[in-house]
């Protein structure tokens, strides 16, 4: 019978499904899994080198700036059976903070490993997570019947965020925040530009008016001698 599994079957299924396991981290119907030792987020000038964060201990952190992309790795090793689907999400309080989960949103029947999560800062400042911390939710949901149609791709046995999806991090990110300073650094360039064209205009004037009072002074001795004589 097909349907989501309750608390009760994740206690009985999960410890042979999840590692670690922790039966604290079962809440409502879902697993909460943590941020594991490994993060990457997307470089916030418009070099094309990447930023690699790399967390080794319990207390590390993972800085995202507003308007960057990060990949996150879970801490925990997961497998999905051949009679269920898995389905994963931001935690609701990760996401109020601004995170938005932009990678899939399911895992299919067959997988084993680590799980790793695209996700964007939308907020206006920077997210701060701890390894070790509670960011994601997995939910399994029977299938109508076992599959042999089983995962069997490039991330199986997953544990590290692999090199070419590192390689999609690369270049300058083009998001509202890195538009709005863009749009910042203009209007100053601009703003500086009329002032150096003013200065310009006034001291081309002055300059104008100079030369001619020069020249008028010179050339009225000569024009009243002329007179006279």
């Amino acid at each position: 019978m097909s349907g989501f599994w309750s608390s009760e079957t994740m206690f009985q299924r999960l410890p042979s499904l999840v590692e670690p396991f922790n039966t604290s981290r079962i809440k409502h119907c879902a697993y909460e899994l943590s941020l594991g030792q490994e993060a990457h987020i997307t470089n916030t000038s418009d070099r094309s080198d990447s930023t690699r964060l790399t967390t080794t201990l319990q207390n590390d952190r993972v800085l995202i700036p507003p308007g960057q992309f990060a990949l996150l790795l879970t801490e925990e090793y997961v497998k999905i059976p051949d009679d269920a689907l898995g389905f994963i999400s931001i935690r609701s309080g990760s996401k109020l903070r601004g995170l938005v989960n932009v990678s899939g949103f399911h895992i299919d029947p067959g997988y084993k490993g680590k799980l790793i999560f695209s996700v964007f800062n939308a907020a206006t400042t920077e997210i701060i997570i701890s390894r070790g911390e509670r960011m994601f939710m997995l939910w399994y949901c029977n299938l109508d019947n076992q599959t042999t149609d089983l995962y069997s791709g490039d991330y199986q046995y997953r544990d590290k965020i692999l090199d070419k999806e590192i390689m999609n991090l690369q270049g300058p990110t083009y998001n509202p925040t890195s538009l709005a300073e863009r749009v910042r650094i203009l209007e100053e360039w601009r703003s500086s530009r009329r002032r150096w064209k003013d200065m310009w205009q006034n001291f081309s004037l002055s300059l104008v008016a100079r030369i001619v009072i020069l020249i008028l002074g010179l050339a009225i001795p000569f024009v009243v001698g002329a007179f006279f004589f």
